[in-house]
């Protein structure tokens, strides 16, 4: 079957050095509190647009760098210094052509995956040792071999929760057993979206949206990638059950003219970029439509940097919106709540740097 992905290169970020602070002020009844973040130096040039993991004090970066997938830089107090690098690019037992991720901060577990040839790795992150250890990372191959997997979050010790594409079956979410390597289709999620055309266009939509999970609570979270769509579900006795409807702007689409791949109508809005923690899940809706996009790719500044953030608790309500000094592109959240990490972009040069955000103590209920 075959299958087209489209990849945009980003190029990204940023301005000025604040010390971090935060403050709460009121604007037509609404609480928010104002950020300002502080630029992390690197002594290296960040080519990555975010961050997927955090341990023991160093950030695990992505890169568009030609001979790895991932850069290791230590945070040194304002500063950030390039450690290492892994994972190769390319077809050797260690290495991939692409990846994904998805990083448990509960346990520390990172799963790196290239869901184009099914090859994966399961990785103890919980120190930076064991990160950098990959001869005792485990190997997760061949993991579409039967059913097109694009998205994973860990479920259990031995299960993955996945998104996949598979025509014929009105779902596309599953569970992956890494041992026996067995797949497990589960129902009970299927937006109604008013689309009714080919099941496999309508589980491309979704699958290629973002999955996640709650590190200590059986709650999920699946977005989309385009529209503002959200929603909040759980898993009990193997179905899928929804809880909240966290964002209800599903994608519009069309089936493509191959009766395989999709059209997005050019006015969907572009998306969410999320974040999560035990205790909070942080949102960032993406400024502007993909028409809006397409039109001003030639600019710095197309990728719609935002500066808002909302912050929500699993059940649903929203605890407090975040007002940031300098707009950023993608955002992480460590495991205790305390920094927001955000790339930002300098207008001038079109270089891009981290930016830090001190979080308050408390996040108020709003």
């Amino acid at each position: 079957m075959m299958k087209s992905r489209i990849h945009i290169i980003f190029q990204s970020l940023l301005l000025c050095l604040f010390i971090s602070c935060n403050t709460v002020v009121k604007q037509q009844d609404q609480s928010y509190v104002n950020l300002n973040g502080t630029i992390l130096q690197t002594d290296s040039l960040l080519l990555g647009h975010k961050v997927v993991a955090i341990v023991d004090n160093h950030l695990v970066v992505p890169t568009w760098k030609n001979d790895f997938l991932y850069d290791i830089y230590q945070i040194n107090g304002d500063s950030l210094l390039l450690k290492n690098r892994i994972i190769p690019r390319g077809q050797g037992p260690d290495a991939l052509t692409s990846s994904q991720e998805s990083f448990e901060m509960s346990s520390g577990r990172l799963v790196i995956y290239d869901c184009n040839i099914g090859k994966g790795f399961q990785i103890d992150a919980s120190t930076v040792d064991n990160l950098l250890a990959s001869n005792h990372w485990k190997s997760l191959k061949d993991f579409n071999n039967k059913t097109y997997i694009s998205q994973m979050v860990y479920e259990t010790d031995s299960t993955l929760l996945t998104t996949f594409m598979q025509a014929g079956i009105e779902s596309f979410l599953g569970r992956l057993n890494f041992n026996t390597g067995e797949y497990t289709v589960l129902y009970g999620l299927w937006p109604d979206d008013a689309y009714e055309g080919s099941s496999f266009v309508k589980q491309t939509v979704y699958a290629n949206g973002t999955l996640l999970k709650c590190p200590d609570r059986n709650l999920y979270l699946l977005s989309s990638a385009v529209g503002q769509y959200a929603e909040i579900f759980s898993i009990e006795h193997d179905s899928i059950v929804p809880r909240v409807m966290l964002y209800g702007q599903h994608p519009r689409y069309q089936m493509s003219e191959d009766g395989w791949n999709v059209r997005n109508a050019r006015d969907n809005m572009r998306g969410l970029d999320i974040s999560v923690t035990s205790d909070f899940i942080y949102v960032m809706l993406d400024k502007g439509t993909i028409e809006e996009y397409v039109k001003n790719m030639d600019r710095m500044n197309s990728y719609n940097y935002t500066g808002e953030v909302f912050v929500y608790g699993w059940d649903g309500t929203l605890k407090n919106q975040l007002k940031l000094d300098h707009d950023i592109l993608t955002l992480f959240v460590d495991k205790d709540n305390r920094f927001l990490y955000g790339k930002t972009l300098d207008d001038e040069t079109g270089e891009e740097y981290m930016v830090r955000f001190k979080l308050p103590d408390t996040l108020t209920e709003h």
